[in-house]
């Protein structure tokens, strides 16, 4: 089996995680280390590998509040500690609810198709395939959107999704909301 086909039968696995009903992994590479969990304890697993970092984001991004704000819940719930100014923050919320950082608007995102696609697309990467492909130069005949489009299409599950370049701007849309080298 060439390596085309073992990326294609993880991301075939990762799309049909898609199409179950099973909790989703979120993926996020915090100061060159990568996290996973299920999404209901990956904030609290961003808490305590960069505390700081999540804070300060959390105070400019709507998303990261979120995550602040689940990771403190499942802290509690778990007995876990929590940093003092996650607190701080935390309390300041329940004493003034509007003081969330202000959503950028927009679509509601799938963030489960979101997830899958970007796992899709790290397991591209790491097997050498590179995620978009250079349209001017064509040195990369397949690339990782492709796959990701191929099994999308073999499983039915396209979404209203054209092609691999629609693959592509999903890729660089979370690129930028979620660079690599500081998710």
């Amino acid at each position: 089996m060439d390596n085309h086909e073992q990326v294609k039968d993880k991301v075939r696995l990762i799309f049909n995680s898609y199409t179950n009903d099973s909790p989703v992994i979120d993926i996020y590479q915090i100061k060159g280390e990568w996290i996973m969990g299920p999404s209901d304890e990956i904030g609290y697993k961003i808490m305590e590998h960069d505390p700081k970092g999540m804070i300060k984001n959390a105070l400019t991004s709507n998303e990261w509040f979120g995550k602040l704000m689940e990771a403190i819940a499942y802290a509690d719930l778990n007995g876990f500690d929590v940093p003092k100014e996650a607190r701080e923050i935390d309390a300041k919320y329940k004493l003034d609810p509007n003081r969330i950082p202000k959503s950028k608007g927009g679509r509601p995102k799938d963030m489960k198709f979101i997830t899958c696609v970007r796992a899709a697309m790290l397991e591209c990467i790491n097997a050498g395939i590179q995620p978009t492909k250079n349209e001017t130069t064509f040195k990369h005949p397949v690339c990782g959107a492709d796959i990701i489009w191929d099994v999308l299409h073999e499983l039915g599950i396209e979404k209203k999704i054209e092609d691999s370049f629609a693959i592509m701007r999903i890729w660089s849309r979370e690129l930028r909301r979620f660079p690599l080298d500081k998710t």
